[in-house]
Parts: structure tokens; sequence; C-alpha cells
């Protein structure tokens, strides 16, 4: 680029304002060029950092699924001790007539038949064993919901 300068000294002046950005700009390159080791050596670090970040990252979402899955299943079993202690009366009931029938064979009596409550897939006879029921059994059976299967 051509400078037309009509003033030898303002022309002068330019190149002494030319020369002196000319060595700001060749000091300020060879201190870039020396931090430049630095600065490669600090990224090298900073890569052996990322990578031990994401090795740990992925860790860290393998336990998260892990304690949902776990999260999942407690709270499932939850929902069945829940279930069990919402109505109480019924294992109650059971384990008294279980209990009683204990009791009274010890004492040399008929065993009593604990009779199923609750349950309707325990009110299921076999076609013989209905037919083996006198009618009014029979028809007592039928009224409460029992099934006859094959």
């Amino acid at each position: 680029m051509a400078f037309k300068f009509f003033n030898i000294g303002k022309a002068n002046e330019e190149i002494d304002n030319l020369t002196s950005s000319i060595a700001a700009l060749t000091l300020e390159n060879q201190s870039l060029k020396d931090n430049s080791p630095l600065i490669e050596a600090e990224a090298e670090k900073l890569k052996g950092e990322f990578s031990a970040v994401s090795g740990k990252l992925s860790q860290v979402e393998a336990d998260l699924e892990t304690s949902k899955q776990t999260i999942s299943t407690l709270s499932g079993e939850l929902k069945v001790a829940t279930d069990k202690l919402a109505n109480p009366s019924a294992q109650i009931q059971r384990a008294a007539s279980v209990q009683a029938a204990a009791i009274v064979a010890s004492a040399g009596h008929a065993a009593i038949e604990v009779v199923p409550t609750g349950n309707t897939s325990e009110k299921q006879v076999s076609r013989a064993a209905f037919a083996g029921m006198i009618p009014g059994a029979q028809s007592a059976f039928i009224k409460s919901g029992g099934r006859v299967t094959e």
C-alpha cells in the first residue's frame, strides 16, 4: 500500500510509528511463542481431567439406573406389604382357625375342617367332589360363589 505524503516530516513520523508497532508486535509474537508449550501442556492436562470426569459420569449414570431399579423393586415390595397390612383380620382369622383346629385335635376330638375365606380360587371343587356333596351343601356352595371345575 502506497502512502502519499506531501510532507517528509509526516512520512518520517509514520515510519517511526510503524517501526514501533512492528517492534511491539514482534515482542508480543515472541511472548506468545514462549507461552505455546505451557498452553499445550495445560490443554493436555485438561484433556486428561475431561476423560476422568467422563468416566465418573458414566459410572454415576449407571449407579442412577441401578438406584431407580432398586426404588422400583422396593416400591413394589412396599405395596405388597401395605396390602397385607391393610386387612389383617383375614390373616388373623385364618391363623386363629388353624390354631383352634390344632387345639381341638390335641384334645382328642375329631379334626375341624378349616373353611377358606375370601379367596374365590379356594371355592372351587371338582365335579366328582361336588357330586359327593348332599343337595343342601351343593346349593349353599353355589350360592356362596363356589365353582365346579373339571
